[in-house]
């Protein structure tokens, strides 16, 4: 997996994941996956994309795009360290991290909303004091669902 951190162009240090398939870089709020906001920048300027451990930039912008100042012309091969130059200003360093444990499929599970918490989550009966025994009462398990709001101001209140 790679990521890139802006280096100079834009909030410096802030990072972008760059998940498997094509990423464009680029100014358009619609059509780029990762926004730069500087004026040097095409609203649609490079493409990346990676395949496993492998991947490649192509400039898109008559700005230019170049791996540690050397222009590029069509798809180039990115390794971890390089730097990428978009116009003039905006410069970004590339990073490879480790993949996460978790596949993404599993990591969408946790955002549905019928997705049940683990039993002793559950157990804690948020309308019974806390050293109420609760654990052997299934009428203890509720879903996030069914509870209206949480004590000490999670509705906002």
């Amino acid at each position: 997996m790679f990521r890139l951190k802006i280096e100079r162009g834009g909030p410096k240090d802030k990072t972008y994941a760059l998940p498997e398939g094509v990423t464009i870089l680029g100014r358009s709020k619609t059509k780029a996956d990762i926004q730069l906001g500087c004026p040097d920048v095409s609203r649609q300027h490079t493409r990346i994309s990676v395949t496993g451990d492998q991947m490649t930039a192509e400039n898109l912008s008559q700005y230019g795009t170049s791996i540690d100042t050397q222009p590029i012309k069509a798809p180039t091969p990115v390794e971890p360290g390089q730097r990428l130059q978009l116009g003039g200003h905006t410069v970004l360093i590339v990073e490879q991290i480790e993949a996460p444990d978790v596949p993404v499929d599993e990591f969408d599970l946790l955002s549905r909303a019928d997705v049940e918490l683990p039993r002793d989550i559950l157990s804690r009966n948020i309308s019974s004091p806390p050293d109420a025994d609760t654990s052997s009462s299934p009428d203890s398990i509720r879903r996030a669902d069914d509870v209206e709001s949480f004590p000490g101001g999670g509705d906002g209140n």
